[in-house]
């Protein structure tokens, strides 16, 4: 029986999605944490003047860089997904101050 399920499981399309959807997921987590690594989301919060959108996530996202915990609150997809929408936010004012339409804050 146990043979027979995992059979469907690898061939059907659910688990062929499955697969990869959990591959997608787990290269956005490790690009995640390449970027945070990299810079200090703490140092960014004066884009929320531009976009406020940047202070929706920015409070749950800093507060885990600096416990260092990043890595293993990024394991639920919940929070991964609210990690990238912060970083998707900043990368609009990032855009918005490249274009000249605000200045740095």
């Amino acid at each position: 029986m146990q043979a027979i399920a995992r059979t469907l499981v690898e061939k059907t399309p659910v688990g062929i999605l499955y697969r990869r959807d959990k591959a997608v997921l787990s290269m956005a987590r490790a690009q995640l944490l390449d970027l945070a690594d990299k810079i200090a989301f703490e140092e960014l919060q004066s884009y929320a003047k531009i976009n406020p959108a940047v202070a929706v996530a920015a409070a749950e996202v800093i507060a885990h860089q600096n416990a260092g915990d990043l890595q293993q609150w990024l394991s639920a997809p919940q929070n991964l997904k609210a990690m990238a929408n912060h970083v998707y936010q900043l990368a609009l004012v990032e855009e918005a101050i490249k274009a000249g339409d605000y200045p740095r804050p």
